[in-house]
């Protein structure tokens, strides 16, 4: 950051390898203002493209596309919360509903960070030998769906029993 400014003058993604520095920097200089005027065509009549997109977005929200529903490294998840000591986790799943799962210790109570987390979704909760499972849905999964769901979770054993 450039103190005098506030200016972001290095940023770094490093899951995408990405780094940009600011070599060069000069606050308050003077730009020609034709610098930032377009010139060139200026299409303002957007409706039949959007029309086109309304009707491609309807029509993929109706079809069950063959797309893959297993994959050999499992569904997709975004991990957003890791205890690394107790091996406590809460992920969002990359499914329709994007529903939550969270695991914790089974001789530990509820994060609060789960229970403020969930807070209106309906939760389907187990446990197992090591842990507590929690899985955060809009609308509650039948008992087979949850079943498959639950044997699909691969079994691992607490921090403790490591």
């Amino acid at each position: 950051m450039d103190d005098a400014t506030g200016a972001v003058l290095r940023m770094q993604v490093p899951e995408l390898g990405a780094h940009v520095t600011a070599v060069e920097f000069h606050p308050d200089v003077d730009l020609d203002p034709a610098l930032f005027t377009w010139d060139g065509p200026v299409e303002e009549d957007h409706e039949d493209e959007l029309a086109a997109l309304r009707r491609s977005e309807e029509w993929l929200a109706e079809q069950q596309l063959p797309v893959p529903r297993w994959w050999p490294t499992g569904v997709g998840y975004s991990a957003n919360h890791g205890d690394p000591q107790t091996g406590a986790f809460s992920v969002h799943l990359e499914v329709p509903g994007y529903p939550s799962l969270a695991r914790w210790p089974v001789a530990s109570s509820e994060p609060a960070w789960w229970r403020e987390r969930t807070a209106g979704r309906h939760r389907h909760e187990w446990s197992d030998d090591a842990w507590q499972w929690s899985l955060a849905v809009d609308e509650p999964l039948a008992a087979e769906q949850l079943a498959r769901v639950v044997g699909s979770i691969p079994r691992t054993p607490s921090i403790a029993q490591e």
